[in-house]
């Protein structure tokens, strides 16, 4: 829902500033929002209605499917009795996402170029969203596909936009590293 957010905004930012959107307009944007709102606000309010839902993916699996189908309505029911959680997620989501829309603007003027801060919010969710799909590692591809198909479209060359796509990933890649690095050398503090 982050992701959304972030998008609808940026086709906003974008069209207020007369800029080229290309086929997708901010009233698509904010309609995908509303509908992952409305999809989100009835999963939590009726949990029981996914595992309904979900009945026909038994086929694959019916023992390993029952018990994520069971694992994720209970934790819906739990989403359900702390509505303030969920905002807190929400808004934090938004912070997240917009930080890493900044970041590719930052690595966008490393690199000597630079994409208007209302295509580079719409272009790093939707390359998120587009990078989950099962056909790629990582979305390697599919991830710079996107770039290059968008960023062409204002003016970005190829070679740029697949620039911007490989450092903006290789450096979320490195710092994710530097986490792990963190998390294993840490040391666990004697009990009291």
């Amino acid at each position: 829902v982050g992701l959304a957010f972030i998008a609808a905004c940026g086709s906003t930012i974008a069209a207020q500033r007369s800029e080229a959107i290309g086929p997708i307009g901010p009233a698509l944007f904010w309609l995908g929002l509303l509908a992952a709102v409305a999809a989100g606000v009835l999963v939590i309010a009726r949990p029981e209605r996914l595992g309904t839902l979900a009945k026909p993916l038994h086929v694959f699996h019916a023992e390993w499917v029952g018990r994520r189908i069971a694992t994720i309505t209970e934790a819906l029911h739990k989403f359900r009795q702390a509505p303030a959680t969920i905002a807190i997620a929400f808004l934090t989501s938004i912070v997240v996402q917009a930080l890493l829309v900044g970041f590719y603007v930052a690595v966008a003027t490393a690199l000597r170029f630079s994409v208007p801060i209302g295509h580079m919010a719409m272009l790093v969710p939707v390359s998120f969203l587009v990078q989950m799909l099962p056909i790629s590692v990582n979305g390697l591809g599919v991830r710079e596909g996107t770039f290059v198909g968008y960023l062409a479209q204002i003016g970005v060359s190829k070679e740029s936009a697949v620039a911007l796509s490989l450092i903006g990933a290789v450096l979320v890649m490195v710092f994710s590293m530097s986490g792990a690095a963190a998390y294993l050398t840490r040391r666990k503090k004697p009990a009291e």
